[in-house]
């Protein structure tokens, strides 16, 4: 079999393998989703999670072999879970429907996690941090928000204006919580029409203070 196919076993795919650093315990849900995500993304396996790589009907040629894979990922899965939680989804009869259990009951517990860290995101400052680690940290509450998010399937251009207008934002919460030594560079961005993207904006700045110089801001392409 091709070592392309979904269904081909090679030496690097066993139940015993650990895919993530880091057991799900509950509270690093999300990060563990995307680590474990890339990891089977990686092994060519994530359909047997997400429902693509479809079970053969009984008597297929192929039949044995989805469900030796299935078994296969599903103990990885098994692997990356707290104690407590293995034995919690032991009943569910397919890697598919592990993730859909697990997804379900974390999902349920979103609510408060957003609410912390939208309060984190309007009231996060650089004070003494460099601009690198402020930029760092906006960047990592943001993409933990995005991976709460409902997902969407939407590819038509109407949603190109809701994307520019969360870019927008992102500009604005990275000049908001910058230091006094910056304004005279965020009231040049600000000035702006459409902003720049957000890594050139931060480029500017973080060069600027390299610089030890307030400069002119050239317009940025």
């Amino acid at each position: 079999m091709d070592d392309n196919n979904p269904l081909f076993i090679g030496s690097s795919n066993n139940s015993g393998h650990v895919l993530v650093s880091h057991p799900l315990v509950g509270d690093n849900s999300n990060s563990w989703k995307k680590a474990m995500r890339m990891a089977l993304l990686g092994k060519n396996k994530f359909g047997f999670v997400d429902g693509s790589i479809v079970e053969p009907t009984s008597g297929h040629a192929h039949y044995s072999l989805w469900h030796h894979n299935d078994n296969i990922v599903a103990s990885c899965i098994l692997n990356a879970l707290s104690k407590e939680m293995q034995t919690s989804v032991l009943h569910c009869s397919s890697t598919k429907a592990i993730w859909v259990d697990l997804n379900e009951r974390f999902e349920q517990c979103n609510g408060p996690l957003i609410f912390q860290m939208k309060r984190e995101l309007v009231s996060l400052k650089q004070d003494s941090m460099f601009v690198s680690s402020y930029y760092a940290r906006l960047h990592l509450i943001r993409e933990s928000l995005m991976e709460l998010k409902p997902t969407h399937k939407c590819t038509c251009n109407g949603i190109q204006p809701w994307f520019d207008y969360d870019q927008m934002e992102y500009v604005k919460h990275f000049l908001m919580g910058l230091n006094k030594a910056y304004s005279s560079i965020r009231g040049q961005i600000l000035s702006m029409d459409p902003f720049p993207p957000i890594t050139q904006i931060f480029s500017h700045v973080y060069f600027q203070l390299g610089s030890g110089v307030i400069v002119l801001l050239l317009p940025l392409i």
